[in-house]
């Protein structure tokens, strides 16, 4: 995992385990339980890329449907990419 600090927003790349590729409506619930915004949700591969606050990796990690989480880049809370542009 990247270091990362508190206040920070995370780009990842999770893969699902095989049993909850297809079940995307359930697995979002999850995501969005643990504070991750899906961007993208492949059912074919068992991929999807989002962004979650630094302080709840650990929770997605540890989701039942997560097999493995890629952290990738890293920003403040307050960055143009998490405010539509706005400071």
């Amino acid at each position: 995992m990247s270091s990362t600090s508190p206040g920070q927003v995370v780009d990842v790349t999770v893969t699902l385990e095989d049993q909850w590729a297809k079940r995307t409506g359930e697995a979002s619930m999850m995501f969005d339980e643990v504070g991750m915004t899906v961007e993208t949700f492949n059912s074919e591969t068992g991929i999807v890329e989002g962004s979650i606050p630094s302080e709840h990796l650990r929770k997605l990690e540890r989701l039942d449907c997560v097999a493995y989480v890629r952290t990738g880049s890293s920003y403040p809370k307050k960055d143009v990419r998490t405010t539509g542009g706005k400071r």
